[in-house]
C-alpha cells in the first residue's frame, strides 16, 4: 500500500489540524447557542425570585418560642424578597414576635451594610394572623424529669389540641382558602402538621429546628439509617465514630422502642383525629376554580401524607456540627439560622462584659438554663456557689426566671450563704469594679455569646444555644435537662469542644464540687477553646448566611409546587418496609 508523503507537496498535516480544531470549535459553539436558545428562562435563573415570581406562603409554627424563632426568621426574609408570607402565630406570642421581627430588620440592614435606611415596620407582605393556641413552654418545666414517654405524651397531646382548635376556627380555614397558598411552612414537632396542611390541600416544606436525629426522620419520614454510626434518640452515645458493642446495643434498643411507640401509639393517636375531622368541609369553601378540587377528597393515612405531599425538610443545624449521615435529598441542612453576627449590647451589660478580658484572655462566664427550665434545686445553688469559687477575675452573667432566682436565694440562705444574691450587680445600675456577678431575667443570646470575652457557656444544651455557642466559638458545660439535650451533650463531648455534667449529679450531695472540677477542667484545658475555634471556622465557611440558604430552599419550594406535585424529591428507599429495604425476603 502507497503511503502518504509529508513533504511540501504533498499533505499538511499541520494545516489539516488547525481547520480540523477550527471546525469543531464552530459546531461546538453553534451546538450552545442553539441550547441556549432553547432554554426557558425559569432555567436560566439562579433564583426563581429574580424572575419576578411571587411566592405565597402559609407559615404555622408551634407555640414555643425557641423553635419558632428561627422560622419568623425565614418568613421576615422572604416577605422582605417581596413574597406574600402570612404567620399563624399563637396570640401568646404576639408581643415577642413583634420584638423579634425589629431584631431581624437590624441583622439583615447589619448584613447589607444600609443601617441608616434601616426600617423596623414589619415588610408589606407579612402578614401576622393570631390564633388560639396552648403555650406549650406553659407546662414544660413540670414534665422536665419525667420519662421520655410523658414527655412525648405531653408534645403530642398539646399539639394536637392546637391543631383542634385551629382547624375548628372557620374564619381561618376561609382566610386560608381565599389566600391560594402555594406551599404550607410548619414545624416537624407540630406532630399534626401534616394533617392542617393536607386539610388545607397545600403541599408542605417541614422545619427541623435539628433536635430530632435520625430516629424522628426514620418514623416520621421513613428515612433509614444505620443504628451501628448515627445516633437514634434517647441514648446519648459518642457522635461521628463506630460505636462500640455496648453503644450499638443500646442505640439500636433505642431505635427498636422509638418505632414502637410510633407505630402504637403516636400514629394511632394521629389517625383516630384524622378520622374525626370532615375532610369535605374546607372544600366547600374554595372558590370553583381552586385546583385542590381536583384532589381526592378523602385524606391519605399520615404514613402516606409525610412522604407524597411532602416538598422539603429544612433542618436548622450545620454539618460541621452534628451527626454526619447520608440522607436523602429532600433534607436541606442550612442552619444555624439563631446565630448571627452579634448586635452591640445594652450598655449595662456591655460595660459588665467589657471587664471581662477578650479572645485572648477570656474571662466571661454566661449561665443560662434557658427560657423555660432551671438546673434544679438545689442544682442551682450548687452550680453558682462553684463558679464563685474560681479566681476573682472571672465575671459570671446569670440569667434566671424571677421564680428561679427567688428559689435560688431560698437554697443559698438553707446552704449558709445569705444574701449572695442580695449583692450581685444589677443590670440597671453603674457597674462596680468588684462586681462578679450580674443577674438578668433575659440576656440577649447571640450577642452575649458573640463578644471576645466569653470564656464557657453553662447551658441546658438545646439546640439552638448549643449552635449559638458553636458559631462563636465558645466552649460548653452541658447540664441536660430534657428531650435531647443529653444527646446534644454526648455530641459535645464527641466534638471535644464542651464537657457534660449529669443533672442529678449536679443536684447530689456532692453538685457543687464535681461542677466545680467540670468548669475548672473546661477553663484550663485550651484544647476545648481551640476546637470551639476550629468547630467555628467550619461553620462560617458558607459564601450564604443560613437564613439566606433557607430562603433560597423555601422559594425553590414554592417553585416546584407550581410547576406540579410534591414529593419528587423522597427517594424510593422511604418508600420501602425495612424488611425489602434489607433484602430479608431474597
Amino acid at each position: 500500500m502507497a503511503s502518504i508523503e509529508l513533504s511540501s507537496g504533498g499533505f499538511n498535516k499541520a494545516l489539516y489540524l488547525r481547520w480540523q480544531r477550527a471546525l469543531v470549535r464552530l459546531i461546538f459553539s453553534f451546538i450552545l447557542v442553539h441550547c441556549a436558545c432553547g432554554l426557558q428562562p425559569s432555567e436560566k435563573a439562579t433564583s426563581p425570585n429574580e424572575l419576578g415570581a411571587s411566592f405565597r406562603i402559609l407559615v404555622v409554627p408551634v407555640a414555643w418560642r425557641s423553635r419558632a424563632f428561627p422560622m419568623l426568621k425565614v418568613s421576615y426574609e422572604l416577605a422582605a424578597r417581596g413574597h406574600a408570607v402570612t404567620v399563624l402565630l399563637p396570640q401568646v406570642h404576639e408581643a415577642w414576635a413583634r420584638d423579634s421581627f425589629k431584631s431581624f430588620a437590624r441583622a439583615r440592614a447589619r448584613r447589607e451594610n444600609i443601617f441608616s435606611s434601616a426600617s423596623l415596620d414589619l415588610p408589606s407582605g407579612l402578614t401576622l394572623l393570631l390564633r388560639d393556641a396552648w403555650d406549650m413552654e406553659a407546662g414544660a418545666e413540670v414534665v422536665a424529669n419525667s420519662s421520655p414517654i410523658e414527655q412525648f405524651r405531653y408534645v403530642l397531646g398539646n399539639t394536637l389540641d392546637n391543631c383542634r382548635r385551629l382547624l375548628a376556627n372557620d374564619t381561618i380555614n376561609q382566610l386560608v382558602a381565599d389566600g391560594r397558598f402555594d406551599i404550607f411552612f410548619g414545624d416537624m414537632m407540630d406532630s399534626c402538621g401534616s394533617t392542617v396542611a393536607e386539610f388545607w390541600r397545600l403541599p408542605r416544606v417541614d422545619y427541623d429546628s435539628g433536635d430530632c436525629r435520625a430516629g424522628w426522620h426514620f418514623n416520621i419520614y421513613n428515612q433509614p439509617f444505620s443504628p451501628a454510626v448515627t445516633t437514634s434518640y434517647l441514648v446519648p452515645v459518642p457522635t461521628n465514630t463506630a460505636l462500640g458493642l455496648k453503644d450499638r446495643l443500646a442505640n439500636l434498643g433505642a431505635t427498636v422502642l422509638l418505632r414502637l411507640v410510633h407505630t402504637h401509639w403516636v400514629l394511632p393517636a394521629l389517625e383516630s383525629f384524622r378520622r374525626s375531622l370532615n375532610a369535605t368541609s374546607y372544600l366547600r369553601l374554595l372558590p370553583p376554580d381552586h385546583p385542590a378540587l381536583q384532589q381526592q377528597p378523602q385524606l391519605s393515612s399520615v404514613t402516606e401524607v409525610n412522604i407524597k405531599r411532602l416538598l422539603m425538610v429544612i433542618v436548622n443545624v450545620d454539618w460541621a456540627f452534628h451527626d454526619v449521615r447520608s440522607i436523602g435529598p429532600h433534607f436541606k441542612y442550612v442552619g444555624p439560622m439563631n446565630a448571627d453576627v452579634p448586635a452591640p449590647l445594652p450598655p449595662a451589660l456591655h460595660s459588665f462584659v467589657s471587664e471581662g478580658g477578650d479572645r485572648s484572655d477570656p474571662r466571661v462566664i454566661y449561665v443560662s438554663p434557658g427560657s423555660t427550665f432551671s438546673f434544679g434545686d438545689p442544682g442551682q445553688a450548687h452550680l453558682m456557689l462553684a463558679l464563685l469559687s474560681l479566681p476573682g477575675r472571672y465575671r459570671i452573667v446569670w440569667r434566671a426566671r424571677p421564680a428561679h432566682r427567688s428559689l435560688l436565694s431560698a437554697r443559698l440562705t438553707a446552704l449558709g450563704h445569705p444574701g449572695l444574691m442580695e449583692v450581685a450587680q444589677q443590670p440597671s445600675s453603674p457597674p462596680s469594679p468588684s462586681a462578679r456577678l450580674l443577674l438578668l431575667d433575659w440576656a440577649p443570646q447571640n450577642d452575649l455569646l458573640g463578644q471576645p470575652g466569653l470564656a464557657l457557656f453553662v447551658s441546658h444544651c438545646g439546640i439552638n444555644g448549643v449552635n449559638e455557642a458553636v458559631f462563636h466559638g465558645v466552649p460548653v458545660l452541658c447540664v441536660p435537662i430534657m428531650g435531647e439535650q443529653p444527646l446534644n451533650g454526648a455530641m459535645i463531648k464527641s466534638f471535644g469542644n464542651g464537657r457534660s455534667l449529669a443533672f442529678a449529679k449536679l443536684n447530689g450531695a456532692n453538685g457543687q464540687t464535681i461542677a466545680l472540677q467540670e468548669i475548672r477542667t473546661i477553663l484550663e484545658d485550651p484544647s476545648y477553646s481551640l476546637t470551639s475555634l476550629l468547630l467555628s471556622a467550619r461553620m462560617r465557611s458558607h459564601p450564604l448566611p443560613p437564613v439566606l440558604r433557607a430562603a433560597h430552599w423555601v422559594e425553590a419550594a414554592a417553585a416546584a409546587a407550581r410547576a406540579g406535585p410534591p414529593g419528587f424529591l423522597v427517594p424510593a428507599e422511604a418508600l420501602l418496609p425495612w424488611w425489602r429495604l434489607g433484602l430479608v425476603e431474597v
